[in-house]
């Protein structure tokens, strides 16, 4: 990831991360799952055929639901 994207993605990760573990999600080894016009995102690692999530969803409790369906899908294509 870019440096200018991973200081977005921090400045932004302090609106919405609330998991103890949410600070392995700034990773810069981690590829990050986001959608244009929506705050949050989501930080993975492919391990094989799987995805690593690493802190959940990391977006405001009314966007959690549609990011998380949204990842699936691309996940499962």
């Amino acid at each position: 990831m870019p440096t200018e994207g991973l200081t977005n993605l921090r400045h932004e990760a302090a609106g919405v991360v609330d998991h103890p573990s949410g600070y392995l999600a700034l990773c810069a080894r981690n590829t990050v799952f986001a959608v244009d016009g929506q705050q949050g995102f989501i930080a993975y690692r492919e391990q094989g055929r799987h995805y690593v999530i690493f802190g959940g969803v990391h977006a405001r409790p009314t966007h959690r639901e549609q990011l998380l369906d949204e990842f699936l899908e691309v996940a499962r294509n």
